[in-house]
């Protein structure tokens, strides 16, 4: 008998609606589940009722910026690997360096993103959580 695996469960955190919807649209064509929540209160609280293998996250939140909010899913859930996706932000500022030498964050999509900057970072994140 063949085993059914369920999908890797995604959590996605911005709080831009349509951006949310593209992300989704996105990992639930690649055979993710994919979970939005607009505010870091409600990714914390979605957390705490689901395991996410991968989390994407907006580095500017109403309440709190990606960063912060990687370390304390980290905490709640250290299975959990984050992606921080920026419009403001580049791979090389000193934020994201840190979060990434950190293990805070595995990796960093900059907005407007393509579909396979999108893809590569969530199979990276899916390689890093089996290490």
């Amino acid at each position: 008998m063949k085993e059914t695996r369920s999908p890797a469960q995604v959590l996605v955190v911005d709080d831009e609606k349509d951006l949310c919807w593209a992300l989704q649209k996105i990992l639930e064509g690649e055979g993710l589940r994919a979970t939005v929540a607009v505010s870091a209160r409600a990714a914390l609280e979605a957390a705490r009722k689901k395991s996410f293998q991968v989390a994407f996250l907006d580095a500017k939140l109403p309440d709190v910026d990606g960063i912060e909010l990687a370390r304390r899913l980290r905490s709640l859930k250290p299975e959990t690997r984050c992606v921080l996706i920026s419009g403001y932000l580049y791979e090389d500022d000193a934020m994201v360096r840190e979060g990434l030498e950190e293990e805070t964050i595995c990796a960093f999509v900059a907005k407007p993103f393509r579909i396979d900057e999108v893809i590569r970072a969530v199979r990276t994140a899916m390689a890093s959580a089996q290490v």
